[in-house]
């Protein structure tokens, strides 16, 4: 072919690409190549004239060039996010994000669409792409106080502006690796890191674990259990010294229920460390904390997740930011708070020590640890205020709390017991933890229930009481080799 500018086209097929062949009506070597602007629409049958493509812009003269760039932009959900937006070109879409342990960023999901649409925008829908295809979005489910809260926590969702304000694209993502992000997209750099930084603080405030009773948290996995404290967690039915009861009335109600009064003295955090045998009543001291708290997310904090990982109490307190004012208690913090003259974890006791002394501490937070062995704690953790402002020993039960412990849980099971045999027991169970009394409250009962004769109430006396006793002695890790009664000489 040739044509006006004496150049013979010959057009060649090779590797799906269209190449122009330019033959030179001169002497000399044949020069071909292939054209920078692909012709990729029509086909040009051989022997037709074509003419050579110029540089310059490829849409002018289109008239829907607008649409049709964004058509041409490769990714498809860069594509989408463009269309929604309505820009044309990929460098105009200004990204802002918020990367944070899956737990704390499912939060900020969770108060996503409540907070978009608080602000005046329109819900356009959303999807999601696997692999370049459409696929429904990933929802996640909570359920918290009998309430389900369900959110996206998986794909793209679009938010039309009101009059004069233009729209705004959300992605968040499950990023597999302990994490997840929330993305926003617009038009401007500015107002996306604003919607991000607007969206943190508006999910500090309403989210749905703000009072919520948690256990077995698990960040990395975004996993927990509710705590439902029954009618039996109350000071008065677990029988702690009034003391134990006054502190945590100034340390812990006193201080969350008016946060302010203490921030403006300089009071923004508490740390108590509770102590005693196994048995005492230690874990229900949270559990009383839920009941008397309920405007206050308590966080219970297992001790297989206090050793996954050295960063877990870091990101813990990045989580107690969402919910204060709040109480966190680390059960068994003798595993990561151990002497250091013996085998300790360092990593972690300089994480739980910078949080404890203020260098990443969260305001509003009461920090509870527990502890069966006070003796391997690390001095600078349990002998420093500020980092732990109380050293609280929970004891066994006095002689009259055993005595109140006794009435009242036989009075309730409809148990006839004389003042003698009240006094018996009292007698011969000196330092009995609160768990020691309740075994042997069990045990009577089965033995009623092994003997029962029928009647609607049931007599404990002197003998039945001797012979329980006796039994818990026998055949309890602690007897054979002790007085009836778990005496401290053993």
């Amino acid at each position: 072919m040739s044509n006006e500018d004496g150049f013979n086209v010959k057009l060649v097929e090779s590797s799906g690409r269209k190449e122009i062949c330019h033959e030179v009506q001169t002497e000399g070597p044949r020069e071909c190549h292939t054209d920078l602007a692909e012709v990729t629409y029509g086909t040009v049958m051989a022997g037709t004239d074509v003419d050579l493509i110029h540089s310059g812009d490829p849409f002018q003269g289109i008239s829907f060039a607008d649409e049709l760039k964004i058509l041409c932009i490769r990714d498809l959900e860069t594509r989408v996010i463009c269309h929604f937006l309505k820009e044309k070109d990929a460098q105009n879409i200004k990204m802002a994000s918020k990367e944070l342990p899956k737990l704390t960023s499912f939060i900020m999901m969770q108060c996503l669409m409540e907070f978009m649409l608080s602000n005046q925008y329109e819900f356009c829908g959303e999807i999601n792409f696997v692999d370049g295809s459409p696929v429904p979005v990933t929802k996640k489910t909570w359920f918290i106080h009998y309430q389900e809260h369900t959110f996206t926590r998986e794909g793209i969702m679009f938010f039309k502006g009101r009059k004069n304000v233009s729209n705004v694209v959300a992605h968040v993502a499950d990023l597999r690796d302990g994490n997840a992000i929330v993305h926003f997209f617009t038009s401007n750099t500015l107002r996306s890191e604003q919607i991000v930084r607007d969206l943190e603080q508006y999910a500090k405030k309403h989210n749905c674990l703000r009072d919520a009773k948690l256990r077995n948290v698990d960040l990395q996995a975004a996993t927990f259990v509710e705590v439902i404290p029954s009618k039996d967690h109350t000071w008065d039915k677990l029988y702690y010294p009034k003391s134990v009861k006054d502190i945590f009335e100034l340390e812990v109600f006193s201080f969350l229920q008016d946060t302010a009064k203490y921030n403006a003295k300089g009071i923004r955090k508490r740390g108590i460390m509770l102590f005693g045998v196994p048995g005492t009543g230690k874990t229900s001291i949270g559990y009383i904390l839920s009941k008397y708290l309920p405007g206050n997310a308590v966080i219970w904090v297992t001790p297989e997740i206090l050793v996954k990982n050295p960063n877990v109490l870091e990101s813990l307190y990045i989580l107690m930011d969402f919910l204060s004012p709040a109480v966190i208690i680390l059960e068994d913090i003798d595993l990561i708070g151990e002497d250091r003259s013996g085998l300790s974890d360092l990593v972690r006791l300089g994480i739980i020590m910078n949080i404890l002394d203020g260098v990443n501490s969260i305001d509003n937070v009461v920090t509870l640890a527990m502890t069966n062995r006070i003796d391997m704690i690390e001095k600078a953790l349990s002998r420093r205020p500020g980092r732990f402002d109380r050293i609280i020993e929970i004891p066994a039960l006095t002689k009259k709390s055993r005595e109140i412990m006794i009435r009242d849980r036989f009075n309730v099971s409809n148990v006839d017991i004389s003042n003698e045999v009240v006094k018996l027991i009292v007698d011969k169970t000196d330092t009995f933890t609160g768990a020691e009394l309740q075994e042997f409250i069990n045990t009577t009962h089965m033995h009623f229930i092994a003997n029962g004769n029928g009647s609607d109430q049931d007599i404990l006396t002197k003998d039945i009481a001797e012979d329980v006793l006796t039994k818990l002695n026998k055949f309890s890790l602690n007897g054979n080799n002790k007085s009836v009664g778990f005496s401290s000489e053993g």
